[in-house]
């Protein structure tokens, strides 16, 4: 497996709004504060193998492939298993996150979710997979893109009925 650790840089640094530089790639990787930049900078010179390889596989897995696309969905969205009235959303990409969507549920034994009547939706972000990157514009930006979609799911639902 190749895997090109300055594209991944690059990208990251795009998908996050701001500059993704050795020491904070250090940081994702969980290397020494001291001599993690060094080690990033080796690994670009080509001295990388076995889980390090792997963990940078994972990395990649949210950004886009060489003609842009991307590989995996930007959200999951699915049953809560602690409460009825709600549902968890997992953002894919980054900056990634897990969090709750309240006023909304699966219908028993139905695969699509649906708001419950009367209840405004409200998305609460639970915890940031991502949280060495970028800002709280960033941060902003992703939210509003997972509120996006959950709207615009609803309006394809309600176009169907």
């Amino acid at each position: 497996m190749t895997i090109d650790i300055t594209k991944i840089q690059r990208d990251l640094s795009e998908a996050g709004g701001a500059r993704v530089n050795d020491r904070i790639i250090a940081d994702v990787m969980n290397l020494s504060p001291a001599s993690g930049a060094g080690t990033v900078r080796r690994w670009k010179a080509g001295d990388i193998s076995g889980p390090a390889i792997t963990a940078f596989g994972y990395v990649a897995q949210g950004l886009p492939d060489a003609v842009g696309a991307y590989t995996v969905p930007e959200f999951v969205i699915g049953p809560s298993p602690a409460a009825e009235d709600s549902l968890f959303i997992v953002r894919l990409r980054y900056p990634r996150f897990v969090g709750w969507i309240e006023g909304a549920m699966f219908a028993p034994g139905d695969r699509v979710w649906h708001p419950i009547e009367g209840t405004e939706l409200k998305m609460t972000v639970i915890q940031w997979i991502d949280q060495n990157f970028g800002s709280h514009a960033v941060a902003a930006t992703a939210i509003d893109a997972a509120c996006t979609a959950i709207r615009d799911e609803l309006a394809r639902k309600q176009a169907v009925k």
